[in-house]
């Protein structure tokens, strides 16, 4: 005799957790925080002193930072839009 699930206690029922976002979503997260991560590294090793300026790593520094924030802003958009 098949037991009913709502004739049973609240208590007993296993309770069942869904992640809704999927691998590919939350590999474009971790990518994006790399990417700033490594791009503020960058801009931050080589910023332009009076010394001698690293202009060329520090604006690569910043691009990376750009584009990291961009791709997070633009993955979390994507998960609200389809997982919300």
């Amino acid at each position: 005799m098949a037991r009913n699930k709502k004739s049973e206690p609240a208590e007993s029922r296993q309770v069942v957790t869904i992640q809704k976002t999927g691998k590919r979503l939350k590999g474009r997260l971790v990518i994006s925080f790399l990417l700033v991560l490594v791009g503020a590294i960058m801009a931050g090793v080589s910023w332009p002193s009076d010394s001698e300026p690293s202009v060329p790593t520090f604006a690569i520094g910043i691009l990376l930072v750009v584009i990291g924030a961009l791709g997070y802003l633009l993955t979390r958009i994507a998960i609200w839009w389809h997982h919300a």
